[in-house]
């Protein structure tokens, strides 16, 4: 179950990198993933689905999950650095006029996806970790 959980959620990576990150005026303007950090969310959304498909062929071990669980915690850091990042550049108690009170940029479907589905990967890595030792030890004591 856990294995299906880490890939469903580093397909979600993979879609929130390429999706909105930040939008402006009510929606009006979107700027995806991609412009910026949301390359590298990407790229290690691919290297997770990658180890994920050469564990499930039983071409790798232990190993690939480790990576998995690494790509999980980064991506959620690289996230979470976003979020507080376009939080803090627009601060709407300095704003005065037309715009007093309003927020100009929010955060973006995409960016939140992929901070929520990163802390996912990286749990769902850890069961399946878990999953992997108890079965490689009752493998070694049969």
């Amino acid at each position: 179950m856990s294995y299906w959980i880490a890939l469903g959620a580093a397909g979600a990576i993979v879609i929130g990198s390429i999706s909105p990150w930040a939008t402006a005026l009510g929606g009006i303007v979107n700027v995806n993933g991609t412009a910026g950090d949301g390359k590298i969310t990407l790229i290690l959304a691919l290297v997770a689905l990658v180890c994920l498909w050469a564990y499930w062929q039983g071409r790798v071990g232990l190993a690939a999950v480790v990576i998995v669980i690494l790509v999980g915690l980064v991506v959620f850091g690289v996230g979470i650095y976003d979020v507080v990042n376009i939080e803090n550049s627009v601060d709407t108690s300095e704003k005065s006029g037309l715009f007093a009170g309003v927020d100009l940029v929010d955060i973006g479907w995409g960016l939140w996806l992929v901070v929520v589905a990163g802390a996912i990967l990286g749990f769902a890595s850890i069961a399946l970790s878990r999953h992997d030792r108890a079965r490689i030890a009752t493998r070694d004591s049969a």
